[in-house]
């Protein structure tokens, strides 16, 4: 299984490069767990953390549907199965949303 790790970065001061986090530092505040190597995941473009609702991404992996995730729990949302010639589930290889998030 693969995972996918979200972190809360801390406020930067982009002019002292000591502040800068590395990415050792960093903390995972959410994780989630794919069944398969990851193939690619898109952030919902209208994210608000204002917003919880709005606070999802999408990820795609081998041998599996496309899952929403919320970004703020780490639980699964919502999962679109797509599939092949032989009525099987097809793995999508890329996605994105519209650029206005509704697609």
């Amino acid at each position: 299984p693969a995972d996918i790790m979200l972190a809360s970065a801390p406020p930067l001061d982009m002019e002292d490069e000591a502040t800068l986090p590395t990415r050792d530092s960093l903390t995972p505040a959410v994780t989630v767990r794919e069944g398969e190597t990851i193939y690619d995941f898109a952030w919902f473009p209208a994210m608000s953390a204002a917003d919880p609702v709005s606070c999802v991404f999408a990820s795609t992996s081998r041998d599996h549907p496309v899952h929403l995730w919320d970004a703020m729990t780490g639980q699964l949302r919502c999962t679109y199965r797509a599939y092949d010639h032989m009525d099987e589930i097809a793995a999508a290889l890329s996605l994105t949303f519209s650029a206005h998030g509704d697609k």
